[in-house]
């Protein structure tokens, strides 16, 4: 047992699927099961390489009944630009310029200044005066730097006080399969699964093995059900309070990209009858140049 490859192990790899990779190497002969010593790692390499161009770089070692195979993926090509052109840097956004730092063109705005979408932040064009005072023109410049603007936003919801919550009845259910070689048998001979028609389900799976290096092909597959129902309640101010708390937190996470900093944030709420209306104030800041060619 201990002279074949039990488990292949992929690693480092983000856009690229297990399955898919996997199912091309299985086609080259490459498989769960495979003898060992008849794995070719120079040949396996080259065959994902030439099949994948986005391997960046790849890593093929056996260790026990384990095959490791480790890779990078090229990130994703980014546009050139051509710094020839003359461009200035323009407002994404109406916002308060709250830093600027120019490395090629001419600032027009400078830090507290509001800006409307569109607006030129940084322009292509610089004219100066010489010794005598008068106006000298200089050719256009692609610009080049950093601009940051902080602007206000508002997010409303609502909580209200009637809601639907889960309540565990403690009851629990656990169901057995093995996989041998790939393949999966049931070992409880219950073909529709639990009983329970509210349940959440954990899936662990034990792989067997005389150690980690030395897995064997055998899984035990471990399903549990836990039984749930389904009840009115209702909150009281407190918690709806805690709830809207919540609420604006995955806002934050789920609505805003990581590149925008939250500068400051408030959380008001209006009482109904019904409920809570919510409302978020954010101060927000992030890069709001743009490029624009003349």
């Amino acid at each position: 047992m201990s002279q074949f490859i039990w488990l292949i192990d992929i690693n480092g790899n983000c856009g690229l699927s297990d399955a898919e990779m996997l199912r091309f190497m299985k086609n080259k002969g490459i498989y769960t099961g495979i003898y060992k010593h008849k794995i070719d790692i120079n040949s396996l390499k080259e065959d994902l390489c030439r099949e994948y161009p986005q391997i960046a770089w790849i890593s093929i070692t056996q260790n026990g009944t384990r095959l490791f195979i480790d890779i990078s993926e090229k990130t994703e090509n980014t546009v050139t630009t051509d710094n020839s052109v003359p461009c200035d840097i323009i407002s994404s956004r109406d916002c308060i310029v709250s830093d600027i730092v120019a490395q090629s063109g001419t600032p027009v705005v400078k830090s507290g200044d509001a800006v409307k979408k569109g607006d030129i932040l940084i322009s292509s064009v610089f004219e100066g005066v010489d010794e005598n005072g008068a106006p000298i023109g200089f050719a256009p410049v692609h610009s080049i730097g950093s601009v940051r603007g902080r602007w206000q936003e508002k997010l409303s919801f609502d909580v209200p006080y009637k809601h639907t919550e889960k309540m565990y009845t403690n009851k629990k259910e656990t169901l057995y399969s093995l996989t041998l070689f790939g393949k999966n048998f049931n070992i409880n001979f219950i073909k529709n699964g639990t009983k329970f028609k509210k349940y959440d389900r954990i899936d662990k799976d034990i792989q067997l093995g005389f150690s980690p290096d030395y897995p064997l092909p055998f899984v035990i597959n471990k399903r549990m059900f836990f039984e749930y129902t389904i009840r009115e309640a209702v909150y009281t101010q407190k918690q709806a309070q805690r709830r809207a708390e919540l609420t604006a937190a995955k806002k934050l996470i789920t609505d805003y990209p990581k590149t925008i900093a939250v500068i400051d944030k408030r959380l008001e709420y209006i009482q109904t009858k019904d409920g809570l209306k919510a409302s978020l104030f954010l101060t927000l800041e992030d890069e709001i140049g743009a490029e624009a060619q003349r």
